[in-house]
């Protein structure tokens, strides 16, 4: 046993209620201040994963994983057939600033508190180690060719991993050659644009509708109207609109839930064959269907002549991961490419490697079955608590998928002088739940008021402590 070893683990790793952080971060915690403070000097030799994990009491995957992570960080380093060590050169000695050039510190009355978003999935039960372990193993594994410049459509493996997945998940038909990596839908969006339309050409979205979208269309094009929604989705447009792109979300429509069913998805390809126009078909939450099956992405049902799918990992993984990516027709890849690479080149290598191995090794598959389960839960506990505690204010629309729940407003609160979506939203938000008003999300037809209220990404006790001081804010607030 290496003494200093010894001296780093007289307490006791703990897991479970009371604290917020897995084994494996404890462990990589500890040993990263222990480096830090020179109670691990440089040189020192670390034992075994084995053997460390039965003198921490945790499984030898939370070691490894540890050791993995701080590998990567450059705080140990591995000696072939003789170990691991903590390194010479720290990290943390080239990026400490001279402390009279670093900015202030800010107070917490200047520290501007984060506003619970919608739309964010089960953030908390995302597999970190393995996550972890992945990067580290990408990072050792990575060639200079790996290194150099890359391919302007993305890292290939990855692109046949995605092209296997859609077929047997939403039977899209692609292959690796179809796919370009993005850093999500707006970027996706972008590209189509400057490669594939002209100052002509009308850009369509939908009515009630995504504001990001919304923005990055306004900024590429003079030229962008509106599609409004009945009970099927998207309506068709005129078939005036000749050689346009249409945008919309058939799975999971963005803000309203609803599922398009197969009727109109036909109605809608046979649209842009008529009018040889594109459509993008942006596959919204299309992993989180609750009950039955999803219905067959547009792109599957057509053949992808006129079909871009669009899709990306922010909802399935988390959102700084920046990942997306267009299933392009085979006649539209070469000019798409070409715009990506007069603009950006190609995208990060790193994390396409991660999440190759992420989904090649079958985690993505795991993380998306207990996602849908535990989304599941908290929708129905959601449900609950605002039927018992708040159904005098509000009136939840049932949903069967995704990881928001639309709210209406009762008759009683409408006619309330609390009748405005925006004070609901910021009501809510107090709570510290999340929530956004549907009325700033419609832009032609007569907005209606109403809630987007995000469920996904809060444990079931946050929910219920959260629901009762919301029914007190609602309460001083309207006196009912």
């Amino acid at each position: 046993m290496v003494p200093i070893i010894k001296q780093l683990i007289e307490t006791t790793f703990i897991a479970g209620e009371g604290n917020e952080t897995t084994l494996q971060q404890q462990l990589h915690a500890r040993l990263r201040s222990a480096i830090l403070e020179g109670t691990l000097e440089a040189g020192t030799k670390l034992p075994a994963s084995r053997a460390f994990a039965v003198q921490q009491a945790v499984s030898r995957n939370t070691v490894l994983a540890a050791y993995d992570q701080l590998v990567a960080e450059g705080y140990l380093e591995t000696r072939r057939g003789a170990g691991t060590y903590v390194a010479h050169d720290l990290p943390d000695a080239f990026i400490k600033l001279d402390t009279s050039l670093a900015a202030p510190s800010l107070s917490p009355q200047q520290t501007k508190k984060r506003v619970p978003q919608t739309g964010l999935p089960a953030i908390d039960a995302f597999p970190t180690d393995v996550w972890a372990r992945l990067n580290s193993s990408a990072w050792r594994q990575a060639d200079l060719e790996t290194l150099h410049y890359n391919d302007p459509m993305g890292y290939r493996p990855l692109r046949g991993a995605i092209a296997s997945y859609l077929a047997s998940a939403r039977n899209v038909q692609s292959s690796a050659d179809q796919i370009l990596i993005t850093s999500g839908l707006q970027q996706g969006l972008r590209l189509i644009i400057d490669s594939l339309l002209n100052d002509q050409n009308n850009i369509i979205l939908e009515d009630p509708g995504y504001d990001g979208l919304l923005r990055t269309a306004r900024a590429c094009s003079p030229t962008v109207s509106f599609t409004q929604l009945d009970d099927a989705g998207a309506c068709v447009p005129s078939t005036k609109s000749q050689n346009s792109l249409l945008v919309i979300s058939p799975s999971h429509q963005y803000p309203l839930g609803i599922t398009m069913p197969t009727a109109r998805r036909l109605a809608l390809i046979n649209w842009a064959q008529e009018t040889n126009s594109l459509i993008l078909e942006d596959d919204y939450d299309s992993e989180f269907r609750y009950r039955g099956r999803p219905l067959n992405s547009l792109q599957g049902m057509s053949g992808g002549e006129q079909i871009i799918y669009g899709g990306s990992f922010s909802k399935s993984m988390f959102p700084s991961l920046r990942l997306g990516y267009l299933v392009l027709p085979p006649h539209l890849v070469s000019q798409v490419t070409q715009q990506r690479e007069a603009t950006d080149s190609f995208p990060s290598i790193m994390p396409q490697l991660a999440l190759t191995k992420f989904i090649s090794e079958g985690h993505f598959a795991r993380h998306i079955r207990r996602l849908r389960k535990l989304h599941a839960i908290r929708q129905q506990c959601y449900i609950r608590c605002f039927q018992s505690k708040l159904c005098q204010y509000f009136t939840l629309i049932p949903s069967s998928a995704g990881l928001d729940l639309v709210a209406r407003g009762t008759e009683k609160l409408k006619n309330s002088p609390f009748n405005c979506d925006k004070f609901w939203a910021n009501a809510i938000q107090k709570s510290g739940l999340s929530a956004l008003p549907l009325s700033k999300l419609y832009r032609c037809t007569e907005p209606i008021k109403g809630l987007l209220l995000g469920f996904a990404n809060f444990p079931e006790d946050k929910i219920e402590t959260a629901t009762d001081k919301l029914a007190q804010i609602m309460l001083s607030e309207t006196g009912f």
